[in-house]
């Protein structure tokens, strides 16, 4: 999490559970949490029935951390609590989805210059580890969510630096896309797309093959209609 320009980070926190605990907060900024939510997204299914005093216990730990930073609190009632950030922060998270929901709808509206940084920043954003050293599973399910916002920001990416004719930074894109989803399709006709306006569609009839042989072995299925889209005009001009 960032509060202005500091980062957060797990140092400033007395265990992996302080850190998911302001993690769940952060992310929720905006509203209340329910005493009952917090507690099932830390132990998950396996809460003590003494869990409310375990909860509060954790949150105090959780205060006492922010505390030195100044400027962040936890307010909470008898069954909530809500994190309270100043004006001047963001939560990377949570700036990573807005940035692509912008960059995808300028992108739609044919705002491409405006689109690009957006998709950049969601990109960079997306591409950090989430809560590196906590293992739980309320961490996997937002990892697979940033994931899912990379790979949007990336799709993004690689269209944008296609019109622009820029596509080295277009097939680098494209090829981070894929390592991350090697079924992604939107990813290999963006590819495909960019070898062609490069003008080597020698290298993008490639990838069409690579593209094929990939959904068939993992999926048992072929190309959809945008991947053989472009494979029809590269095959028009080869």
């Amino acid at each position: 999490m960032r509060v202005g320009d500091r980062v957060i980070g797990p140092s400033e926190f007395p265990g992996p559970q302080a850190e998911l605990v302001l993690a769940i907060l952060a992310l929720n900024h905006l509203r209340p949490v329910a005493s009952a939510e917090l507690a099932y997204a830390v132990w998950w299914e396996r809460a003590s029935p003494a869990w409310r005093g375990s909860l509060r216990a954790l949150v105090s730990r959780v205060r006492a951390a922010l505390a030195p930073l100044g400027g962040i609190e936890i307010r909470g009632g008898d069954s909530w609590y809500q994190l309270v950030l100043p004006t001047n922060s963001q939560v990377d998270c949570l700036r990573a989805i807005r940035e692509t929901h912008d960059a995808e709808a300028l992108l739609a509206a044919g705002a491409e210059d405006e689109a690009l940084p957006h998709a950049v920043v969601a990109s960079m954003i997306a591409a950090r580890p989430v809560l590196p050293e906590v293992t739980h599973p309320w961490v996997d399910s937002l990892a697979a969510r940033m994931q899912d916002v990379h790979l949007r920001a990336l799709d993004a990416l690689v269209h944008l630096w296609t019109l622009r004719g820029q596509y080295a930074e277009a097939i680098l894109d494209a090829e981070t896309l894929l390592r991350l989803d090697p079924l992604h399709e939107s990813g290999y006709a963006g590819l495909m797309q960019a070898h062609l306006r490069s003008g080597n569609p020698t290298m993008g009839l490639r990838v069409y093959e690579r593209c094929r042989q990939t959904l068939r072995q993992e999926l048992g299925s072929s190309p959809g209609p945008k991947v053989e889209g472009v494979y029809r005009e590269l095959l028009g001009v080869t």
